[in-house]
């Protein structure tokens, strides 16, 4: 189950950074084309159609570039996440470029491409705080957490209770359970080992 829950964890970040690399590839567009969506003439117009693929493309490209740079596996500082973003935003836009000069299907703007860039590192960097904030909350509040009890203190139990603390959840470690009398009282990170696994009807 935690698993699961952080897999969809994952999901629900990389779903919101491609929403944002879609949206922010057209909203780039149709700036770039404002003039002729504001005054539009004779036999000349802006269609949005032909740029719904390669945003398409872009976000997952983008996705897939975050995921390289370990963005929905790793836990980084405001400043060293900032940077990952604008890394994997700047390989994602020269590839938009690249192929703004090789398609010929149809004829891209590079305009849009430099306007999409600033747009979207930063309609990616500022969102992010505020996502987290939520998931704190939601992960808080006491009708959504699961509290847990690890039997085993060995290494198996501490490493899978360094990776429940280590990466906030719905799962709430409470503490160990252990047969062994050497470690009762042991502690991981304020969490000990609370008795033996006969204690476990006393304890739930």
């Amino acid at each position: 189950m935690y698993s699961k829950d952080i897999f969809l964890e994952r999901a629900q970040q990389a779903l919101l950074d491609g929403v944002i690399v879609f949206a922010s590839f057209l909203a780039a567009a149709l700036l770039r084309h404002s003039d002729t969506i504001l005054n539009p003439e004779p036999g000349h117009h802006f269609e949005i159609g032909p740029y719904l693929f390669p945003a398409t493309i872009l976000a997952v490209l983008f996705v897939v570039l975050f995921r390289y740079e370990r963005l929905y596996r790793a836990r980084f500082g405001r400043f060293a996440e900032g940077i990952r973003l604008a890394r994997g935003a700047t390989g994602g836009t020269l590839a938009a470029l690249a192929l703004t000069f090789f398609y010929r299907g149809h004829s891209y703007s590079r305009a849009t491409v430099l306007i999409f860039y600033p747009m979207v590192v930063t309609s990616l960097i500022v969102p992010r705080p505020f996502y987290r904030r939520y998931r704190t909350a939601v992960q808080a509040n006491p009708a959504a957490r699961r509290r847990v009890l690890i039997v085993g203190f060995g290494q198996v139990g501490q490493h899978l209770g360094r990776q429940l603390l280590d990466r906030p959840s719905y799962y709430e470690l409470v503490g160990f359970l252990d047969d062994d009398p050497a470690k009762n009282d042991a502690r991981l990170e304020g969490r000990r080992v609370l008795g033996a696994t006969g204690d476990l009807d006393r304890l739930v």
